[in-house]
C-alpha cells in the first residue's frame, strides 16, 4: 500500500482546472484502478492519494498525472504498512512479505480473532473491548 502526496505549486485557479484530468486521466491511479481513497488536504495546498498496486505501477501512474507532467505539483510517494485494523495488517502481510510470513504473523496475532471480536461484540466495541487482565475497558465501562 502507499500514500501519494501531491503538493500544489501552482494557484488554485490551475489545479481547479487540471482536477477533470487528474481524475480522467487514462494511465493515472483513478481509471487504472489503484486509488482506493482520496482528496484535497486542508488547508489546501496538496492532495493526498491511498493506493494498492506495485511501486512500479504506482511511479508510472503518477508520473502521468496532469498535475505533474503540467508542473502544477509535485507527488511524493511513500510506502504504508497498514496495522490498523488488524484484519487489513494481515491482508497487507500476505500481499508484501508472502504466504509462509503471514501465515506465521496470522497464528500469533490473529485478524480471525479480531473479525470474530468485531462480528460478535460490533465494532465500535472491538478496539475497546475488555482484554483479559489488560485492564483495558470501554469508556462507556460495558467491555
Amino acid at each position: 500500500m502507499f500514500v501519494i502526496v501531491f503538493r500544489y505549486g501552482a494557484p488554485l485557479e490551475t489545479i481547479d482546472a487540471l482536477k477533470d484530468a487528474h481524475y480522467a486521466n487514462p494511465d493515472g491511479v483513478f481509471a487504472r484502478g489503484l486509488a482506493r481513497l482520496a482528496g484535497p488536504l486542508e488547508p489546501r495546498t496538496g492532495g493526498l492519494v491511498v493506493a494498492e498496486g506495485e511501486r512500479a505501477e504506482i511511479e508510472a501512474a503518477v508520473a502521468s498525472d496532469p498535475f505533474v507532467t503540467s508542473g502544477a505539483a509535485t507527488a511524493e510517494i511513500l510506502r504504508f504498512h497498514p496495522t490498523w485494523p488488524p484484519e487489513r495488517a494481515a491482508t497487507d502481510a500476505v500481499r508484501h512479505q508472502g504466504p509462509a510470513s503471514a501465515t506465521v504473523a496470522v497464528g500469533e496475532q490473529g485478524p480471525a480473532s479480531a473479525t470474530v471480536a468485531v462480528g460478535e461484540q460490533g465494532p465500535a466495541a472491538s478496539p475497546w473491548r475488555s482484554d483479559a487482565g489488560s485492564g483495558r475497558r470501554r469508556p462507556d465501562g460495558q467491555g
